[in-house]
């Protein structure tokens, strides 16, 4: 499996997705598991090799059909007894990337050597309080293009004071008070429960 990503640090895809939209990077899923990332350019002359999303065994450059491996290794060059009599394949694999986990999202980065993920993470976790992405589990995907200003998007989802009316009937089980503007401590819903407890993820409010 291979995705693009795009040239800033951090960026962020749910592990159950790995999806991304530009072309600066790409990264790799082996069948293992095992995720590695890379600056999406071909050693040769460097041209930009792939484009989306999708699944393939094999990273291969449309230029001079050079093929890489999933885990960046130099697999295949045309001609090379002929072309590049001297060279050392060895030398020439993809330009590798930073990759990490954290509650299941995975980060990139085009540096190698960048500080470690947690370093950067330090403290965030309690900043967002019980929204952590690890407890709150993916019910849906839905990919819907928004002609519109990007932030106006986001503050509709922290907008509390619209659930009462225009989701009156699909969310009319739900406490919007309980709401959360900000971290706390603890967080437990009307019946009691702690939901920071691992336990007890499923009981997550979403408002």
């Amino acid at each position: 499996m291979r995705t693009n990503l795009p040239a800033s640090f951090p960026v962020a895809v749910a592990l159950s997705v790995l999806a991304g939209a530009a072309s600066a990077g790409t990264w790799t899923v082996d069948d293992d598991g095992t995720r590695r990332a890379f600056h999406n350019m071909c050693r040769h002359r460097g041209m930009v090799m792939l484009g989306g999303s999708g699944t393939c065994r094999a990273i291969r450059c449309d230029y001079h059909a050079w093929r890489y491996g999933l885990d960046g290794s130099l697999r295949v060059v045309p001609q090379r007894a002929d072309q590049f009599p001297d060279m050392d394949p060895d030398d020439l694999g993809l330009l590798p990337a930073a990759v990490a986990e954290w509650e299941g999202l995975v980060f990139a980065c085009p540096d190698p050597d960048v500080a470690p993920l947690d370093e950067w993470m330090a403290g965030f976790p309690d900043a967002i309080g019980s929204i952590r992405p690890g407890l709150v589990p993916q019910v849906a995907m839905a990919d819907i293009p928004a002609a519109c200003n990007w932030k106006l998007f986001v503050e509709n989802h922290i907008d509390v004071y619209h659930l009462w009316y225009l989701h009156a009937l699909s969310l009319a089980d739900f406490e919007h008070r309980r709401f959360e503007h900000r971290a706390q401590p603890r967080v437990r819903d009307v019946a009691g429960v702690d939901i920071a407890d691992p336990r007890h993820r499923d009981l997550l409010l979403l408002t």
